[in-house]
């Protein structure tokens, strides 16, 4: 009879996995945070939603980006 699975050590590829997961979910949260900051910012401040001289973006920019936003903030909350 072969030994009980007692833990993630015996799974070095499961570890890895794992810390892959960590790492896309940090990645995530800190996109969705920056795509906040663009939805939130003034339309006369740059950023990459808002061009330079205070044009407006497109409103299905927009929608998409905020649709894009919460998905990556559902993937940081794991």
């Amino acid at each position: 009879m072969g030994e009980p699975v007692t833990g993630r050590h015996e799974f070095p590829g499961a570890v890895a996995a794992h810390d892959q997961d960590g790492a896309m979910r940090e990645q995530a949260g800190q996109l969705a945070a920056a795509m906040t900051d663009w939805l939130g910012a003034s339309v006369l401040t740059y950023t990459p939603l808002y061009p330079e001289h205070g044009d407006k973006c497109s409103a299905d920019l927009e929608a998409w980006c905020r649709s894009a936003r919460d998905i990556l903030a559902a993937v940081a909350h794991g």
